[in-house]
This record gives C-alpha cells, structure tokens and sequence, in this order.
C-alpha cells in the first residue's frame, strides 16, 4: 500500500516536471521570437528617423536659402531705393538752381528740331520758316546778350531756308488726278470733212476781140459742165481712230500721268518732264485742239513741264549745336542732335 502510493507520486511530481519543461521551452519561444519582433521594430523605427532627419536637414537647407535670397533682395531693393532717392535729391536741387528762362530756351532748342525734321522728311520748308521764327521770338523773349549769336545764327539759317525753291507738291498731285479723271471725257480728233469750195462763177462771153481768150473759157466750162462735176474742199481730212486705239491712247496718257504723280513725290525732275511731255505731245496729236476742254489740259500740262520739282537738299541748320550745349548746361541734360 505504501509502494503504490509513492509509486503515483513520482508520476506526478515527472507529469509536473515535463509541463514545467514544456513551459519554459514555450516562454522562452516567445521571448525570442518577440525580441525578434522588437528588432525589426526598432531597424524600422531608425529607418524612418533617418529618413525624417534627411528630410528635415533638406528643409532647414531650402529655408535658409531662401532667408538668403530674401536678404539679397531686400538688400537690392534698399539699395535700389537708396540710389532712387538719390537721384531726386540731384533732381530737386537741379530744378531749385533752374530759372524760368531755361525752359524758354529748352522750347527755342525744340522748335529748331522741329524746323529740322519738316525740311528733312517731309520738305516743308513754310511750316519750317514759321518754326524758326517762333524759335527767333522766344530767344528774343528772353532778351539776355548772350543769346545774340544764337539769333544771328538763326536769321542766317531762315535766309537760307527762304531761299530754298517751294513746290506745292500736294497741289500739284490733286490737278495731276483731277486730269486724269478728264481724260474721258476729252474729245478727239474726227473725221469731218472740210467745208466745200464754192464754184468759181462763169462769166458771160463778151464781144471784145481783146476778151478772146477769157470767152473761150468761159465757153469751155459751160461745155463740160453738163459732162463733169467737180467739188474742192480745202483743208486734209483725218482718218477715223478704231474704239480699241482710243481706249488704249486714253489709258496710255493716264498712265504717263500717273508716273509724273510718282516722280512728283519721289523728286525725279526729269522723269517727272518727260512723263508730262509724251502725255501733253499725245494730246496735241490725237485731241480735238479746237475744244476748250483740250486747250486747258494743254495749258495745265505746259505749266506742270515748266514746274521745278527736285527735292532740296538736307539742311543743317548752324543754330541747332550750340543751341543744343546751352540748353544741357542749363537744364543737366544731353543735347538732342537733330
């Protein structure tokens, strides 16, 4: 009985041992398996703090370049707005040693210019004399002695430009169109025959012996009258022009017309005469130069031939440098070369 009982309790006390075992083995699994875990957690955390600290070291860098480019802009911008001040302070203290008078003479300096360009490119000596005049009036405004070889200077160059030969180009150009819109309407040379001689009258045969030979014409006449008829006209009749040639004349004088507008405007003197030349000897050749309306192109085509049109030659006028280097000594500024 004794045997049996200590028998069972070394089976439990093993049964107890082996769980004991099987447990520990199990704990220690999982405490493996967990430190396992653990690692890959902290390998993924150190992972992601480094990406985060590269991450933030790209950051701090863009921030601290554009806190660089902020202050380089800023500083420009100072520097701009330094200068920018500087230059109206001069400004001021140029405009406060100004004097009224200097700005008479800046418009003189303009209007000289302006006298410039009119004769240049558009050969308007008028318009230029008058600008030189007003100029003339504003320096004589001012009334100081030292402008007086400034006037002088001028009175030299508006004799100069009065000299210059005027064309009324536009003028000339509208009775040149105004022509050519006529030129249809111009009557041609016709056909018509002259106006028939009248026969010489016969005289009566008279008995005088001395009137023999008078008699015998007479009788002569008298004669053949019966027989043959013979009418004089006086003058030489004009052959009929065909509708094709008209029309190819009348555009043909057009056209030279319109070459004279363009030599007009171009300053081509002798292009200009010998366009109004042909157009002018056609119409003496093919017109009716009994009509009035022909006799006036004709009269008109003689003046335009007779007309000088070449363009005068650039102008530089001796007032406009010195001008010019008074006004930039008295206003601080570059002289405008016209």
């Amino acid at each position: 009985m004794i045997q049996h009982s200590t028998s069972n309790g070394g089976l439990f006390v093993g049964l107890v041992a082996l769980i004991i075992a099987i447990g520990a083995a199990v704990f220690v699994g999982w405490q493996w398996q967990q430190e396992q875990q653990l690692r890959q957690d902290n390998a993924q955390l150190s992972g992601q703090l480094q990406e985060l600290r590269q991450a933030m070291n790209e950051r701090s860098a863009t921030l601290e370049r554009r806190i660089e480019r902020g202050e380089s802009a800023q500083s420009d911008q100072q520097q701009a707005l330094v200068s920018l001040r500087e230059q109206q302070l001069e400004a001021q203290r140029r405009a406060a040693q100004r004097q009224p008078s200097d700005w008479v003479l800046a418009e003189a300096d303009y209007l000289v210019r302006m006298a410039s360009r009119k004769v240049w490119l558009e050969h308007d000596t008028d318009t230029a004399l008058a600008l030189l005049k007003d100029a003339d009036n504003r320096l004589k405004m001012l009334g100081q002695n030292d402008l007086l070889p400034l006037r002088e200077a001028l009175a030299d160059d508006m004799a100069a430009l009065s000299a210059l030969p005027r064309v009324d180009r536009a003028g000339l150009s509208l009775g040149i169109e105004s022509l050519i819109k006529r030129i249809d309407a111009l009557p041609l040379n016709t056909a018509e025959l002259p106006e028939v001689v009248d026969p010489v009258e016969l005289t009566t045969p008279t008995d005088s012996v001395s009137d023999w030979r008078t008699n015998l014409a007479s009788s002569w006449h008298a004669l053949t009258e019966d027989f043959i008829t013979v009418r004089r006209r006086q003058g030489q009749v004009q052959p009929l022009m065909a509708p094709e040639q008209e029309w190819y004349l009348r555009e043909h004088i057009k056209g030279k017309l319109m070459q004279a507008q363009l030599s007009l405007y171009q300053g081509h003197s002798e292009a200009f005469r010998e366009a109004v030349g042909t157009a002018r000897g056609w119409m003496r050749d093919y017109f009716d130069l009994d009509d009035s309306a022909v006799q006036g192109a004709l009269a008109q085509l003689d003046q335009w031939h007779d007309t000088q049109i070449g363009l005068a030659s650039p102008v530089r006028f001796s007032v406009a440098d010195p001008l010019a280097e008074l006004v930039s000594e008295r206003l601080g500024r570059q002289g405008v070369a016209p």
